[in-house]
This record gives structure tokens, C-alpha cells and sequence, in this order.
């Protein structure tokens, strides 16, 4: 038997007659247990029972599969499997191109979880698990461009197509050169802690999940003197506007009504984030600037872009914010899915959304190595700034503690490699229970 790629599921069909699908479809999902089956022969399955009607509601089923993390794909061949792919979105599978070359991707991770050695990569979700040695000297092999034809290995060429076709379709294995266009600013532990701090491509929990409960104590709230060698401060007496603001400073998840105008709008984006001025410093090329908030180096590579629930004055949409001539450039009406991911029950939907985005090039043109750490410093500089100032203005507001780059990139319409989100903020009228 050739090598092929097979979609594995290890719970196929369980629910799938309450789901309404299909009798082709649920008989090709049950295919999928056990040592599974190959794409096109489903597809094939569910033409002839079902006809094309049928294939809409197999792919739809894979994708929801997928998304519950219980989808995967193997390349198997004579002696068994090769690797397996876990997968939270269905990928793309396509034969090799006999003439072209191929290299492993400069963002491909191979380390080990538990026993197991995987291949990973910031350019998709897809974790792929090692099931041959054998496989690993053809990851050594594709360290320099290859065509497929050409690899030499102990595994037979249609194991080889087979394991590349699925290198490529988790976008380990690079047929271009990864040094053009906006990914070649990136460095690859810059484009791996992006991803793996954002949703969508990992596999791991995300945020508050608690991983060392009932593993360690926590650590305490703060940390005990060194020594017993101290010295005492003074307390100054507090008081003045400004002060009222730094003690007043508070997360508000719960906005009121009449929601935000937008007047509020403009002077809390004014007062955040306006160009002040710009100007040139030591005959660089690249021309800086000075706002509210700080930034490294002046560069200033965020941009905000607006999402629009309620806002008095204001036509709901998604706009971009433009800090040299202070105004709004509407974007369209694509906001709804940002606004559903900023939403936190029981907490309700924020009047507005600030997506803050950087220009990645425009960072890593000066900065090597540190950029992308400090992209999110220059983040937390104007998350502190906005949290003073809508305190000041008496306007509740929240920093969010992540969000979906890839789900930005495609409302804006973007190219995530070149520009997309690395934090988000609320701002809404105030409660009436959170005035003071």
C-alpha cells in the first residue's frame, strides 16, 4: 500500500445523528476511527451517497472536529506511521511540486513534550508528533532546499512526498524564500513568542488556567525583606489632582448608559495618543516622533484601530485612528467578531474596543532581538497611559489580557506578518455603581 495522508478523529461519529448530518457524512466520519482515513476517498464516500450536497456539511464537520482539538492527520506508509499532526483548524493538504525546492521552515521547533519529539511553528497551530527516527534524517536533509525527488533517505519516495506534503500543509516546510516580503523582519523567537501569547495559533490553555494549583503554594502577595538591615522612608502627605488619578485608576468591565459620545472619543484619543510633533535625531533615516505616551526609541510602531458597539455621534463600525490629523478613517463594518472576543461574561459587550496593532517592520528596521519585547513595553506605556486618562475623565476602562491576532488581521484587512494586534482595551461610559 502507498504512503498516504490520513485524518484520524478518536471519537468519530459520537453525536453526529443529533448534528444533523447527513447518512454519507456520518458514515465517512465514522471512518475516521481507528487508523482513519484519507480526504479524498471521504469525499468520494459522501458524493455517492449524498451527492454535492453532502461535501458542505463533511467539511463543516471537520472544521468543528478540528476546532474541539480532536482532529488529526497521518502520514503513514508500509511500516506504519510516520508523524501525526494535532490540528485545531483543518489544514491545507496539496502534493509537493516534483521541480520545486523545499526547505524546512527558519520558524519550525523541534523539541520534545513528555516522550514524544514534536515539530511546531508560530506560522500555524499544527503540533506534529515523530512516530518514525527515521523521519528526523529527513528533517536534518531539508536543512538545505531539496527538491523531494532528490532526498535521500531509508523511507521510500512515497513516504517522502507524503511527510513533506504534510510538512507543507502545517507550513513547517518553507517553498519560498522566508527572507521577503514582511516576514523577513522577524526573527524566529520574536514570531514564536507572539503567537504563543495571542489565541489561535497554539494548542496550549491560554490565560488564567491555574496550572500549579495544588502543585505549589502560591508566592505571596509581596516578597519579605532581604535583611534585617533597613531603612525607613518617609510617607509623603498625598494629595492634588494628580494623585486622585493614580489612586482613583481602576478596571471597569461594566459600562452605562447613555453609552460614550463621541466627544469622549476624541479627547480620550487626544490626549492618549495624538502626534505631538515629529522630527529627525542624529542624520537616521527614520523620522520619530513625540506623543502622550512613552515609546522606545520614539519610534512609535502602534497604531489603534477603533471598534464601534455605541458610541453617541458615532456610526458603529471599525475605524482606524489617525494620531497626525486626529480623526477616524472607517474601515468598514467589520467588527462584530472583536467585539464578541473582547465580550467576558458575565460582563456585557464594551461600547468600544481599542485594538492596539504595531507595524512590526517599522520596530524591527532599528531593533534586533529585543524589538518584540519592546513592542509590548511600548503597549503596557500607553495601556497606563489611557487607564490615567480616562480616570481623569471620568470614563470606565479595562485592558484585556489577550485577543486574536489572526481574527484582527482579517477584520482590518492586513497582512499579520506586516501589521496586526498586541493588545486590546475597553472604554465605555461608567456605571452608575462604578462612579465616584
Amino acid at each position: 500500500m502507498p504512503a498516504r495522508i490520513l485524518l484520524l478523529h478518536d471519537d468519530a461519529g459520537s453525536g453526529a445523528a443529533a448534528d444533523g448530518l447527513t447518512p454519507g457524512v456520518r458514515a465517512a466520519l465514522a471512518r475516521l476511527a481507528g487508523e482513519g482515513a484519507p480526504e479524498d476517498e471521504l469525499e468520494a464516500s459522501v458524493l455517492e451517497t449524498d451527492g454535492s450536497t453532502g461535501l458542505p456539511l463533511l467539511h463543516f464537520a471537520l472544521n468543528r472536529m478540528a476546532r474541539r482539538g480532536e482532529l488529526s492527520y497521518r502520514a503513514a506508509g508500509d511500516s506504519g506511521p510516520l508523524a501525526t499532526a494535532t490540528v485545531t483548524v483543518p489544514i491545507n493538504l496539496r502534493e509537493t511540486d516534483p521541480e520545486a525546492h523545499y526547505q524546512l521552515s527558519r520558524f519550525a521547533l523541534v523539541r520534545r513534550i513528555e516522550e514524544r519529539i514534536v515539530i511546531e511553528t508560530a506560522m500555524s497551530p499544527a503540533r506534529m508528533t515523530i512516530d518514525d527516527a527515521r523521519v528526523l534524517q529527513l528533517v536534518m536533509a531539508l536543512a538545505t532546499p531539496q527538491r523531494t525527488e532528490d532526498l535521500t533517505s531509508t523511507l521510500s519516495h512515497d513516504e517522502v512526498s507524503a511527510l513533506c506534503s504534510l510538512l507543507l500543509g502545517c507550513r513547517m516546510l518553507a517553498e519560498a524564500n522566508e527572507d521577503e516580503g514582511a516576514l523577513a523582519y522577524w526573527n524566529f523567537h520574536d514570531l514564536l513568542f507572539h503567537a504563543r501569547t495571542r489565541f489561535g495559533r497554539h494548542q496550549g490553555r491560554f490565560g488564567g488556567s491555574y496550572p500549579f494549583r495544588g502543585r505549589a503554594e502560591p508566592l505571596p502577595v509581596a516578597k519579605p525583606a532581604m535583611s534585617d538591615d533597613v531603612v525607613e522612608l518617609d510617607t509623603p502627605e498625598l494629595g492634588g489632582d494628580f494623585t486622585a488619578i493614580l489612586d482613583g485608576r481602576h478596571s471597569s468591565r461594566d459600562f452605562g448608559d447613555p453609552p460614550l459620545t463621541r466627544g469622549q472619543l476624541g479627547e480620550f484619543l487626544y490626549r492618549s495618543a495624538r502626534i505631538r510633533d515629529t522630527y529627525d535625531f542624529g542624520g537616521m533615516e527614520q523620522q520619530l516622533s513625540k506623543r502622550p505616551y512613552p515609546g522606545g526609541g520614539a519610534v512609535y510602531e502602534l497604531e489603534i484601530y477603533v471598534s464601534v458597539r455605541a458610541c453617541a455621534g458615532l456610526a458603529p463600525g471599525l475605524y482606524h485612528y489617525c494620531p497626525r490629523s486626529h480623526r477616524l478613517a472607517r474601515l468598514g463594518d467589520s467588527r462584530e467578531a472583536l467585539l464578541r472576543r473582547a465580550t467576558q461574561p458575565p460582563h456585557g459587550a464594551p461600547q468600544v474596543l481599542l485594538t492596539i496593532a504595531a507595524r512590526f517592520g517599522r520596530i524591527f528596521w532599528k531593533y534586533e532581538s529585543m524589538g518584540y519585547a519592546l513592542i509590548l513595553k511600548d503597549v503596557g506605556a500607553l495601556f497606563q497611559t489611557m487607564y490615567l486618562v480616562a480616570e481623569a475623565m471620568g470614563i470606565g476602562a479595562c485592558a484585556m489580557g489577550g485577543g486574536d491576532s489572526d481574527l484582527f488581521a482579517a477584520a482590518a484587512g492586513l497582512d499579520y506578518y506586516a501589521e496586526t494586534s498586541v493588545g486590546e482595551f475597553i472604554i465605555g461610559s461608567r456605571a452608575k455603581e462604578d462612579q465616584r
